[in-house]
């Protein structure tokens, strides 16, 4: 009889072993004789199986630092074109300012002049104040002004005011 429990306790030890994969043989969940029997041969595929793993994820690592410095890189020249924006918004301000305070001497004699100019400063103001305003649009928008600043200046070189 204790023959028989012997063999049979041999044979679930040995089935159970021939039921293992790599995956079950974790050193630090099994323990004893017969949770460690069928791993026999296993923790060398498991190392195997871990280490290729660790590559994975090393790989999506570089491939996640590599999209986060091409983000970084992107967020810098956005940085760069609105300072330089910004920058270029103060230059046409001034000048804006100086041609203005320029023609206020004329405009105080001449009601049309005055109205272009207000007509302008009105436009100016608009432009400085629209924060949400696309790139597209607000360049539309300089562009416009510019050529209305160049038409007075032209009309003021003739003489017409």
């Amino acid at each position: 009889m204790k023959y028989g429990i012997v063999a049979g306790a041999l044979m679930v030890a040995l089935l159970q072993g021939c039921a293992t994969n790599p995956a079950d043989c974790d050193p630090s969940k099994q323990t004893g004789f017969l949770g460690t029997a069928g791993c026999m041969g296993m923790y060398s595929k498991r190392q195997e199986t871990l280490s290729s793993q660790i590559e994975a994820e090393r790989n999506l690592n570089a491939s996640l630092q590599s999209m986060l410095e091409s983000i970084d890189a992107e967020k810098a020249a956005v940085a760069g074109q609105r300072r330089s924006q910004e920058a270029k918004m103060a230059a046409l301000n001034r000048s804006w300012g100086s041609l203005k305070s320029s023609l206020d001497a004329k405009a105080q004699t001449n009601a049309d002049l005055q109205k272009r100019i207000d007509t302008l400063q009105g436009k100016m103001d608009a432009v400085n104040a629209a924060d949400g305003m696309s790139q597209a649009e607000k360049q539309q928008r300089l562009d416009s002004l510019r050529r209305q600043v160049s038409l007075l200046m032209n009309e003021l070189e003739s003489g017409f005011y």
